[in-house]
C-alpha cells in the first residue's frame, strides 16, 4: 500500500497529500500517515478515505475501503454583550453576554467591572451563570449601578480577540433626593464691557438638555423687564449650547442687563430635572465721556499753579496736546515743561503753571474732544472750557481838583480808584 491509495480532503476539497507526507508501517498491519501538520493548521472538516485494491499475505483482495473524518477548530471564540440603553437613569441589575460557541473558563473573576475609570465594582454578591456555557447573566448589578456614571465591563484573561469591552452611562435615579442627579448650573459666554450692542449670547449647559424655549431665557435691562418676544431665537445644533438671538433692538441703548434662566422644565436627556437656575450680568455703555474744569476763585492775586480736570469716566488718549491756555485772547502758553498726571484715567492734574500766570491776566483753559474716548471706545464728542482771573497791579487812586484858591467852604471831595478796591475808610489826619 502506497500513498495513492490514500486521499486527504478539507471541506470536501481536491486530495491534499503529495509526496511530502510519509506513510509508514513496522508489520504491514498498522500504517501511520505522517506530516500532516503543514495541511491541517488551517483547521476544516477534513476526510481520509482507503481505496481498494489491496491484498493481505495470501493474495485475498480488500473488498472494502475505508473512510474516517475528522473536525479541526482553530477558530476561537467570539462574545457579545447585549447592549444597554445608555444614557439611561435606570439603574443595570443585570448583563447578558452570548459567545459564538460554548466556552469554558467564564468566571466572575475574570471579569471586571469599573465606574469612571475606577477600581472594579464585582464581589462575591454578583452571580454569574449559564445554562449552555455560551449565554452568560452577570447579575446582582443594581446596587452598583444605582449611584450613576460611566460604566465599562471588561474580562481580562479573555480580552481581545474573544471579548469587547461593553461600555455605557447611567444616571442616578431621581426616586430620592440623596441619589437624585441634579445638572449644574448652565455656565454664560457673555460680552466684556462694551458699546457695542449684544446681536446674540450663549449659553452652555455642562450636557445636553430639553425643556429650554425663550420662556425660559430672559433678558433685563436696569431699568425696565424686557421678556424676548418672537422678534428672538433661541436655536441649539446640539441640545447642549444655546444661542439667544435678535437682542440687537433690546441692547442698541445700552445700559446694564442681566440673563436669567430659569431652571424650569429644563431636564437632561435621561429625565433628571435641573434645580437650579442662573443668571449673569453684562454692561454696553454707548454714552461718550464728558469732562469738567474745577473753578478758581476769580478774581485772585495769587498765580494759579495747577488746574484739575474731571471725566465722567475713564479715558484713554488725554495728552498736554490736547489743552491750551491763553491769556487775554493770545496764543497757547502751554509746553513740555506743564505737567498732565492721573492715577485712575479719569481725574488728571495740569501743573507747572505758576511761570504762566504769575504775571496776572484773564486765563482761558480748553479741552479739545478729538482724539480719546472711553474704556469701551465712545469717543468725546463735547470739550470743556474754564476762564479765570489773575490780578497782580496795584489799584491807584485820583482825587477829583478842587479850584484853588475858592471863595467857597469845600463841600465834598471825589476819590476814584482804577479798580474797584476794599478796606477804604476815613482815618483823621494828625
Amino acid at each position: 500500500m502506497g500513498l495513492s491509495s490514500l486521499s486527504l480532503t478539507n471541506n470536501g476539497g481536491p486530495n491534499l497529500l503529495t509526496s511530502a507526507q510519509t506513510l509508514a508501517t513496522t508489520d504491514n498491519k498498522t500504517y501511520t500517515l505522517g506530516n500532516l501538520t503543514s495541511l491541517t493548521s488551517g483547521g476544516g472538516n477534513s476526510r481520509s478515505p482507503l481505496n481498494p485494491p489491496h491484498h493481505d499475505v495470501p493474495g485475498n483482495a480488500l473488498a472494502t475501503g475505508a473512510t474516517t473524518s475528522f473536525t479541526i477548530d482553530t477558530t476561537p471564540p467570539t462574545a457579545s454583550i447585549a447592549p444597554v440603553s445608555s444614557p439611561t437613569k435606570v439603574p443595570a441589575g443585570q448583563l447578558t453576554f452570548t459567545f459564538s460557541e460554548p466556552v469554558t473558563g467564564v468566571a466572575l473573576s475574570s471579569l471586571s467591572l469599573t465606574s469612571n475609570g475606577g477600581p472594579n465594582l464585582l464581589t462575591s454578591a454578583q452571580t454569574l451563570t449559564t445554562a449552555d456555557n455560551k449565554t452568560f447573566t452577570l447579575g446582582g448589578l443594581t446596587s452598583l449601578t444605582s449611584g450613576g456614571g460611566n460604566f465599562t465591563l471588561t474580562s481580562a484573561p479573555l480580552e481581545s480577540p474573544i471579548w469587547s469591552a461593553i461600555r455605557w452611562r447611567a444616571e442616578r435615579p431621581r426616586a430620592s433626593r440623596s441619589t437624585s442627579r441634579r445638572p449644574p448650573p448652565p455656565s454664560f459666554r457673555l460680552p466684556a464691557q462694551t458699546n457695542v450692542p449684544a446681536a446674540q449670547l450663549a449659553i452652555a449647559f455642562n450636557e445636553p438638555v430639553t425643556g429650554v424655549g425663550l420662556l425660559v431665557a430672559v433678558a433685563i435691562q436696569q431699568r425696565r423687564a424686557q421678556s424676548a418676544d418672537s422678534a428672538q431665537k433661541l436655536t441649539t445644533t446640539d441640545n447642549k449650547t444655546f444661542t439667544l438671538g435678535g437682542l440687537t433692538s433690546l441692547t442698541s441703548g445700552g445700559g446694564n442687563f442681566t440673563l436669567t434662566l430659569s431652571p424650569a422644565k429644563i431636564t437632561d436627556l435621561v429625565g433628571n430635572a435641573m434645580t437650579t437656575g442662573a443668571a449673569t450680568s453684562f454692561a454696553i455703555d454707548t454714552t461718550p465721556p464728558t469732562a469738567a474744569i474745577a473753578p478758581i476763585s476769580s478774581p485772585t492775586n495769587v498765580p494759579a499753579d495747577q488746574l484739575t480736570l474731571t471725566f465722567s469716566e475713564p479715558v484713554t488718549g488725554v495728552g498736554l496736546s490736547f489743552l491750551s491756555l491763553s491769556n487775554n485772547g493770545g496764543p497757547n502758553l502751554l509746553t513740555s515743561d506743564q505737567t498732565l498726571t492721573t492715577t485712575d484715567n479719569q481725574t488728571f492734574t495740569l501743573g507747572n503753571l505758576t511761570p504762566l500766570t504769575s504775571g496776572g491776566g484773564n486765563f482761558t483753559l480748553t479741552l479739545s474732544p478729538a482724539g480719546f474716548n472711553d474704556l469701551v471706545g465712545n469717543a468725546m464728542t463735547t470739550g470743556a472750557t474754564a476762564g479765570f482771573a489773575i490780578d497782580t497791579t496795584p489799584p491807584a487812586a485820583n482825587i477829583s481838583p478842587v479850584s484853588s484858591p475858592a471863595s467857597e467852604p469845600v463841600g465834598q471831595l471825589t476819590i476814584t480808584f482804577s479798580e474797584p478796591v476794599t478796606g477804604v475808610g476815613y482815618h483823621p489826619c494828625r
